[in-house]
């Protein structure tokens, strides 16, 4: 039996017990029992869900972020050979699902029976935002954009009632300047692995916020992407000392398997 509680200021406190961790409804409906809709931005963003506890990208590890205080989601889509967006870090999914299938080379027939060490199968974003509506925040990367992009757009407007909860990230800033006319007010971040990839992001209008390697950060990069009126939120960040250290240097956020531990520095911060 697995017992949460909330921490974070603007969450209900109260426990939640999940006896059966194969039903992705349940945890969602525990998720949005626990959260409140007019929800502070937070700090933290949850990689692949509460990763570093749970399986990655599947609805477990996404409620378990959601009631641990943390609805802000990060995930990873990649879209079938039939145009269905399906939520997964890797295109192959022998990884997580032990299956030899990859899901750009597969129809969602051949994908549907793919299940988790969990229990859980493998979900689509449609799936995942009807499980958990507007109780979470979703910032989608978007894998092989180019083929993702359609999708993604149908997504969105199949879901006009979400596109408020509803982020995307990318590793090139195109699919976010394609996107601008359509949703100027979707916050869009252009994902940065190394400091020479940068100054695109600073340049671009379609650009909201920069989501950097933390391996490669310092002052003076957080001071050029707030001069740029953008956001820098740093990926992908587990140690401690290292969340202190970009608390201190003015990160606006940070992107971690471990969200809760996030929150935790920014509130001792605070005090």
């Amino acid at each position: 039996m697995l017992v949460f509680t909330h921490r974070v200021p603007g969450l209900q406190a109260v426990s939640s017990e999940a006896a059966d961790v194969t039903d992705p409804a349940e945890f969602a409906q525990k998720a949005w029992n626990n959260f409140e809709k007019a929800q502070p931005e937070l700090p933290a963003y949850a990689h692949r869900g509460y990763s570093s506890q749970y399986v990655e990208n599947t609805p477990e590890a996404f409620a378990q972020a959601t009631i641990s205080g943390c609805p802000q989601l990060e995930l990873d889509v990649w879209p079938s050979k039939d145009g269905i967006l399906y939520v997964s870090h890797d295109d192959s999914l022998e990884r997580i699902y032990k299956k030899k299938l990859e899901i750009t080379k597969s129809s969602s027939s051949q994908l549907e029976p793919a299940f988790a060490s969990n229990g859980q199968p493998i979900m689509t974003l449609q799936q995942i935002l009807d499980l958990f509506s507007d109780g979470a925040v979703y910032l989608v990367e978007l894998k092989d954009w180019e083929k993702c992009l359609p999708a993604f757009r149908q997504v969105l407007k199949d879901n006009p009632e979400l596109v408020n909860n509803i982020q995307v990230q990318a590793w090139e800033k195109e699919p976010l300047e394609k996107l601008e006319d359509e949703y100027p007010y979707m916050y869009k971040q252009l994902l940065v692995p190394e400091l020479s990839k940068l100054q695109p992001g600073l340049d671009s209008e379609a650009v909201n916020g920069i989501g950097i390697n933390a391996e490669v950060v310092n002052s003076g990069v957080i001071a050029s992407i707030h001069e740029a009126g953008k956001k820098a939120v740093c990926y992908t960040v587990n140690d401690g000392q290292m969340m202190d250290y970009l608390i201190a240097i003015g990160a606006d956020g940070i992107i971690s398997d471990n969200p809760q531990k996030v929150l935790h520095k920014y509130e001792t911060k605070s005090d």
